[in-house]
């Protein structure tokens, strides 16, 4: 799913960044470029990042469908 429409970053991309070790929003920002443009990515990001981080850091990355519904 594209999360970031404007640079065309996909939650697989966002999420292979994260496994990586980048996971806080400026990590992402500065290595995927998102929310550089227009912003409107950014409230979803930072909601999947919130969820990811109150759960195991190891296990698979929150699917961004659930936080869509979530931060509606």
């Amino acid at each position: 799913m594209i999360v970031c429409v404007c640079n065309q970053i996909s939650d697989m991309d966002i999420c292979d960044s994260y496994k990586k070790g980048l996971n806080t929003f400026k990590d992402l920002q500065h290595d995927l470029g998102i929310s550089t443009n227009c912003g409107s990515c950014a409230k979803l990001i930072q909601c999947w990042l919130n969820q990811n981080y109150q759960q195991d850091r190891t296990a698979n990355c929150f699917d961004f469908k659930s936080v869509l519904i979530n931060a509606s």
